[in-house]
């Protein structure tokens, strides 16, 4: 009988990472005579109101004969997790939360939970069809994101991570992953990606907090991170790790994103303290304020060239106050730029003679018909952050033919 088990909300200031803490789980249902099927990573909405550092939930997809079994193992585990974050987390910053379905009824607590600020109001209504459902004594965050990745019925939009994690005695410490592992990765595992920001140089595999983490290498099949994670674990200048498994993920899907939107600028950018550009534009929708900040880079300053009337295209995150928080743009059709009057032959630009007057060349005196040049611009590819500002849900440009 499969059973879904969802977790979230492990993680504190001093450490802690609800994959690891996932892991302690499977390795006790397996001793339990259960199989883990699968384990998947769901990273969650952005914008929620206690969001973890990586602002991802778990589940761990079980096969067992023996639920009452399996139900007892996770009872005794939950338990022994609250009682260990009392001691490591005594502002209870981590609430976590679990829940184990018998059947994926329908993802559409992923949905919302990916998309929308979730309110607790829901959730007795969404555990009606839980088998078993544990939460934190002081509240119920955790149950939002255990919902979510235990209801996620991966379909085509889905990517691989393989996870390494650190022996516990080195939590905390300066991680020992040689530089020469991403090398490795973009010779020999052309599957595997963003190992490396290609604007920046720096690593991406190695998390620069205090949690369980060693690294974790994205790819696009299953096979292409365990190949990966195999031989960087044998790699000389790489410490040794604790254990390592494969996530099944959402990363990379867009699946927090509106879009794409046709969007038209009604008025010029405002660039604020800080850098970040807003944009009061209008779309099929109505009026729609644009926000894109100082990371976004080249998309900041593709932002901040809009004039009004240029007609843009555009995927973006809904943040509360209702704004569009862009992600990506490419441009449809542009104003003309850079009005001016034509040259003459004789390199001297014209200037207008009067009101309703034709144009004359102050320098040989010749007249021409009153008209204006100006630079036309074309449409445009799309625009992202690079790839180290890029959410993990963000589909990067180069995946985008399914929109073009």
């Amino acid at each position: 009988m499969p059973l879904f088990i969802g977790i979230d909300d492990t993680d504190h200031p001093n450490g802690g990472c609800t994959t690891w803490t996932s892991q302690i789980l499977a390795q006790l249902i397996e001793a339990a005579g259960a199989d883990i099927l699968e384990r998947r990573l769901v990273r969650l909405w952005p914008f929620a109101p206690r969001r973890t550092r990586g602002n991802g939930a778990v589940c761990l997809v079980v096969d067992t004969d023996n639920t009452l079994t399996i139900l007892e193992v996770v009872n005794n585990w939950f338990n022994s997790l609250l009682e260990e974050l009392k001691k490591v987390d005594s502002s209870s910053h981590a609430r976590p939360g679990l829940v184990i379905l018998k059947e994926q009824y329908s993802d559409d607590a992923y949905w919302e939970a990916v998309r929308h600020e979730v309110a607790h109001s829901n959730l007795v209504e969404n555990m009606s069809n839980c088998l078993l459902y544990l939460h934190h004594p002081e509240g119920k965050d955790g149950l939002i994101g255990a919902l979510a990745a235990a209801s996620w019925m991966p379909k085509e939009s889905f990517t691989w991570e393989a996870i390494a994690w650190r022996i516990e005695s080195r939590w905390g410490s300066p991680r020992k992953v040689s530089s020469t592992c991403l090398e490795l990765l973009e010779e020999f595992h052309p599957d595997t990606f963003m190992n490396r920001d290609p604007t920046r140089g720096h690593g991406m595999i190695s998390p620069r907090s205090p949690c369980p983490v060693l690294f974790g290498i994205r790819a696009r099949t299953e096979q292409s991170a365990l190949a990966a994670i195999e031989e960087i674990l044998s790699s000389r200048g790489v410490e040794s790790a604790e254990d390592y498994a494969i996530f099944k993920t959402n990363q990379c899907s867009d699946d927090h994103l509106l879009g794409p939107l046709k969007i038209t600028t009604i008025m010029p950018p405002r660039v604020h303290r800080g850098g970040h550009v807003t944009v009061a534009t209008t779309s099929e929708k109505g009026p729609l304020l644009i926000r894109c900040f100082k990371e976004g880079g080249d998309l900041n300053n593709a932002v901040a060239a809009l004039e009004p009337g240029d007609i843009v295209e555009v995927l973006g995150l809904q943040s509360p106050d209702g704004e569009l928080h862009l992600e990506r743009m490419r441009t449809i059709a542009l104003v003309p730029r850079n009005l001016n009057r034509p040259l003459c032959e004789c390199g001297v630009r014209y200037r207008s003679s009067g009101r309703n007057g034709t144009l004359r060349c102050k320098e040989c005196g010749s007249t021409s018909l009153r008209r204006w040049s100006a630079e036309i611009i074309g449409p445009s590819g799309w625009v992202e952050p690079s790839a180290d500002q890029r959410r993990h849900l963000a589909k990067p440009v180069d995946w985008m033919g399914s929109i073009d």
